[in-house]
């Protein structure tokens, strides 16, 4: 199981992968999903970054990194 799910640069509209989410979320996992526009999981995520992925990954890895 894990602790974290971080979708990036995806509409997550094309299953069964965008269907992670759903899985991820209701494992207890944290759910990040990094993407320009909106998605159909945003609702479940605990996290979402409407910024650049250039610049919002690094970010988010080295906060995750601790």
């Amino acid at each position: 199981m894990s602790e974290v799910f971080v979708a990036v640069g995806s509409s997550l509209g094309v299953e069964p992968a965008a269907g992670l989410c759903a899985v991820a979320a209701e494992s207890g996992a944290t759910l990040i999903i990094v993407n320009r526009d909106p998605t159909p999981y945003d609702d479940l995520a605990d996290r979402v970054v409407r910024e650049p992925i250039g610049e919002a990954l690094p970010a988010l890895c080295a906060e995750l990194a601790g």
